[in-house]
């Protein structure tokens, strides 16, 4: 006679496998981005962000590409808590490095979606917007819509948990004031 197992009860709150499936994604991504340097680009990790390339070029100086990588195992919108916490580090990274040709990128498995109810009369998500802004792929006599889709998302925004108040209101400040006139589109927040 043996003794019979016991099914172990375990505590959802300890499992890391979300936090390893972060990490190895991180690394993938890390692993890709070090096989694709280009000449004069330096990989750094863990310095600004998850994953910055560091750029070197001659008639323009010196750029940092900032990557903050997630996995993502919801849907995501331009109003989810880690775009609008990774905007608000962003500008962190910005007003701490003055000098410098910051840019910041996003990546994540997660689905892209648009926000309900969307902001834009084609329904699109705020996160495609936002794309479509750094690209300047947006036409003319839609660009001031666009923009005020995005300010409305964000500049309405609920604070994600893990930021302070004063930062977040900072950037929502910022956001409000994008236009079309501006030289500074979304991805700029300076």
């Amino acid at each position: 006679m043996g003794i019979e197992p016991r099914e172990f009860v375990r505590d959802p709150l300890r499992d890391a496998k979300a936090s390893i499936r972060g990490y190895v994604y991180q690394i993938d991504v890390s692993i890709l981005r070090w096989l694709t340097l280009g000449e004069g680009e330096i990989l750094e990790l863990e310095c600004g962000e998850d994953i910055d390339i560091i750029q070197d070029e001659i008639a323009k100086g010196r750029s940092r590409i900032l990557e903050q990588i997630k996995v993502g195992g919801t849907k995501l919108t331009l109003n989810s808590p880690g775009p609008k916490a990774s905007l608000v580090n962003f500008r962190k990274h910005l007003l701490a490095n003055p000098t410098q040709r910051l840019a910041f990128r996003y990546v994540t498995t997660a689905e892209i979606t648009a926000e309900r109810p969307s902001r834009f009369s084609d329904g699109a998500a705020g996160i495609v917007v936002w794309q479509e802004l750094q690209n300047q792929s947006i036409p003319g006599d839609i660009l001031a819509v666009r923009l005020s889709g995005i300010r409305q998302i964000l500049g309405t925004a609920v604070k994600p948990p893990d930021i302070r108040a004063v930062r977040f209101g900072t950037v929502r400040a910022k956001v409000r004031l994008f236009n079309t006139a501006s030289k500074v589109l979304p991805c700029g927040l300076g």
